[in-house]
């Protein structure tokens, strides 16, 4: 989500969004005869990434977790949040139970999840906020519960 200094949310769905409206727009040309994007839709909306540089040269995206390959994605970027993750038991950390008698167990579920869109108000809790959204990062988690799971059975 990209705002302006006014707080206004761009709307860059015009082709000519990025002389019109804002720089950052990006709208996406959808190509004549697109299967899936129907007239008269001509461009989609897009907008770049928020500018992380503050001198000149290459631009830099603005990472909000930590650019180190830490696990923070697994364990969390804060004490608060890496006591929600854990178990407090032998290292391990949450989960629920998997439905499903005998699958393994998934990420840890909680109801007030700040930007849950699921009707039941379920969402996943993960070290990234983005877990219920994005599968390859619920997958992600669920893989390094597995290998911890057997690594403290060794």
């Amino acid at each position: 989500m990209y705002m302006t200094s006014s707080g206004q949310l761009l709307d860059c769905k015009q082709c000519s969004s990025r002389k019109t409206v804002h720089p950052e727009c990006w709208p996406i040309s959808v190509p004549a005869g697109d299967p899936f994007f129907r007239p008269p839709q001509q461009c989609l909306h897009f907008v770049r990434s928020m500018n992380a540089q503050r001198t000149l040269g290459p631009r830099e995206q603005m990472n909000q977790l930590t650019s180190y390959l830490d696990a923070s994605n697994v364990y969390g970027s804060e004490n608060c949040e890496a006591a929600r993750l854990r178990l407090g038991q032998g290292g391990r950390l949450n989960s629920t139970r998997h439905p499903i008698r005998g699958l393994k167990e998934l990420l840890p579920q909680i109801s007030d999840h700040p930007e849950c869109k699921a009707p039941s108000r379920y969402c996943f809790l993960a070290g990234d906020l983005r877990a219920s959204e994005q599968p390859a990062l619920a997958c992600e988690f669920g893989g390094f519960c597995s290998f911890c799971r057997i690594v403290f059975h060794l």
